[in-house]
């Protein structure tokens, strides 16, 4: 069973987009909020390899000030 953590602003949008690219998507968890970038980076770099998971260093969206960060984590069947 392959898994994967990551960080996003918006956890509806990163979940459909993960479920677009990713067989059996399921026990989807999430954690947080973070208050930066940095404090959600810090989390996943530390889950991916405590559970063994795949990310991609971070969210793509900006470190903006009172924009809250989350974190994920997934288990799939390999990407579609």
């Amino acid at each position: 069973m392959a898994c994967r953590v990551g960080i996003t602003t918006d956890l509806e949008r990163r979940k459909q987009e993960h479920s677009n690219v990713y067989r059996g998507l399921r026990n989807w968890r999430e954690f947080g909020p973070f208050k930066s970038r940095a404090a959600a980076q810090d989390w996943e770099d530390s889950k991916k390899g405590e559970w063994r998971c795949d990310a991609h260093g971070g969210g793509s969206d900006p470190d903006t000030p009172g924009k809250l960060w989350h974190g994920y984590y997934f288990e799939h069947d390999g990407k579609r």
